[in-house]
């Protein structure tokens, strides 16, 4: 509207406005916000087999995703404060591998204590991605387009969700069709 405002109208679709740069940004953005959802919402979905493979009740893994929480603060703090001093750039790069590394090694946790140093340690590199990730992407994003593109990008969260959501049911599907005859009567209605 601002263009309209000034008496000329930009006639260049809003999509074609951002460069390839601006558009590699925004999708390092929107991808890790995705993923950050995917994998919040994995872990909240299968505390209950967690604790059985652990063997500890089910609110010491749910503690897990409370000590998440926690350190995604931190991160973001982190994160925030170092984007102000050094750029964006680095700080989403440092978060995007951080959380990588740390996920990575929680799934292959022989034991719940590391299990929950893992995850807790992937809180930092959570709570990093998204004040980087976003700060970039919208301080680069042209002007015309920014609030409906941050707005797409914040609703990637839900996108994420349903991710997993569906993931989560094929995989109990296979896990269904995998176990013997007498034993699918106690599996989850896939």
């Amino acid at each position: 509207m601002a263009a309209v405002e000034r008496g000329t109208v930009n006639t260049i679709p809003w999509w074609k406005e951002p460069t390839k740069d601006q558009w590699y940004a925004y999708l390092a953005a929107w991808g890790g916000w995705t993923l950050d959802a995917f994998d919040f919402t994995a872990f909240l979905l299968i505390i209950a087999p967690i604790a059985k493979e652990f063997d500890v009740p089910v609110p010491e893994v749910a503690a897990v995703l409370t000590i998440t929480l926690w350190m995604r603060l931190f991160g973001a703090t982190a994160s925030g404060w170092l984007a102000d001093r050094i750029g964006r750039k680095t700080p989403l790069m440092i978060s995007i591998a951080w959380y990588s590394v740390c996920n990575f090694l929680a799934g292959l946790a022989p034991s719940f204590f590391l299990l929950f140093l893992f995850r807790a340690l992937l809180g930092i590199g959570m709570g990093a991605e998204w004040p980087a990730g976003a700060a970039l992407a919208m301080e680069t994003w042209p002007a015309r387009s920014r609030g409906f593109m941050g707005a797409v990008m914040q609703g990637s969260w839900g996108i994420g969700l349903s991710v997993v959501e569906r993931d989560l049911r094929s995989v109990l599907r296979l896990h269904r069709l995998a176990r013997p005859a007498d034993d699918r009567h106690r599996c989850l209605r896939c």
